[in-house]
């Protein structure tokens, strides 16, 4: 038994004396694809090649008893890739994939051309897992607002820029009634 890849020494001996001997080599992972997922912790970001999105690969098999185990020691079979065979992939970066907690796997992924819900996906030893994300790259200044808009509430503006930001200007009003204006 085993849960990594790798050769294996297997061997048939009966008493002290050993039958025969060869080796097996497991090429796959043990890891269930429809119990293990693909995760980006953005689905927008800047095309500036410093703006980055975490992609989580969580490796999971499912035990004798019905529990699901992490799949570990899958790092260095791992290659996270872009989908979409129109996009020119050079301008793409991962980082190299590293294992966090038992079955967790992270890459950083980044990069410098605009697209729109551009297709990520992963490998494992080579074979394709069918596992998407997808991520829209953009050029523009855009602005993420967090907090509640309520008096005495505190709300942040983050803007994400190509360049050097301005200054983000806004102005709180009181209406009548949502959007009246008055």
């Amino acid at each position: 038994t085993g849960t990594e890849a790798g050769k294996y020494a297997l061997s048939v001996d009966l008493g002290d004396r050993i039958q025969a001997q060869t080796s097996v080599v497991l090429e796959d992972t043990t890891a269930d694809m429809t119990q293990s997922t693909l995760t980006s912790n953005r689905t927008t970001m800047m095309a500036n090649g410093t703006d980055e999105a975490i992609l989580t690969l969580s490796l999971k098999n499912k035990a004798s008893d019905g529990s699901l185990q992490g799949i570990t020691g899958e790092a260095s079979r791992l290659a996270f890739f872009v989908a979409d065979p129109s996009a020119d992939s050079t301008k793409y970066t991962f980082t190299t994939p590293q294992e966090g907690n038992a079955g967790e796997y992270t890459t950083h992924f980044s990069g410098l051309l605009a697209a729109k819900q551009l297709s990520l996906g992963v490998k494992i030893h080579e074979k394709d897992t069918g596992m998407r994300v997808l991520m829209d790259l953009t050029t523009g200044t855009s602005v993420v607002v967090n907090g509640n808009s309520v008096v005495g509430e505190t709300l942040t503006a983050t803007p994400s820029c190509t360049a050097a930001c301005g200054a983000l200007t806004y102005q709180w009003q009181i209406e009548t009634a949502p959007g009246s204006n008055n």
